[in-house]
């Protein structure tokens, strides 16, 4: 099988960046703490463009009974008051998470998969965390999506953890 070093793609904001561009980036960095240490899940990438889409985190899950490949979107808030991070996950982006993670998954040797969310709560200016809720699975690989698509680009046998 063919795995890929960890590595981190993608320009780091600066100070000038948006305000938006920063919290994204700050969420995605405690994202992949968290799930380091809490979830037992390896690095694999961050920050992935896959064709006009891109993964936010790449992580892999080593289970005894075998590998299974992450993509990880990560939702960043500064407080759950105006709607939370699940919402912003709409059909939208789970089409263009699915078609990434299939494209992704061609390069590589045939191996399982999952998509989760990462919702983070808190401050990057003062890089305070409230909370982190990570949903396993929280994006379905429907075949209406992009049926046909699908079912060409990748084999069942290597859809679902």
């Amino acid at each position: 099988m063919r795995w890929f070093k960890p590595r981190e793609s993608g320009a780091v904001p600066d100070d000038k960046s948006p305000r938006s561009a920063l919290q994204g980036w700050w969420g995605e960095r405690k994202a992949k703490e968290w799930l380091i240490a809490n979830a037992g899940l390896k690095f694999v990438a961050g920050r992935v463009r896959v064709g006009r889409n891109e993964i936010d985190l790449i992580m892999e899950d080593p289970r005894p009974e075998g590998r299974v490949i992450v993509f990880v979107e990560v939702k960043t808030r500064a407080s759950h008051l105006f709607g939370g991070g699940f919402a912003a996950v709409d059909r939208r982006k789970r089409r263009s998470l699915c078609r990434a993670a299939i494209d992704w998954l061609r390069n590589c040797s045939p191996t399982r998969f999952r998509i989760d969310v990462v919702l983070v709560y808190g401050d990057f200016r003062t890089d305070r965390v409230d909370r982190i809720v990570h949903q396993k699975r929280a994006v379905s690989l429907d075949p209406r999506i992009d049926g046909r698509a699908i079912r060409r680009r990748i084999p069942a046998r290597r859809l679902w953890s």
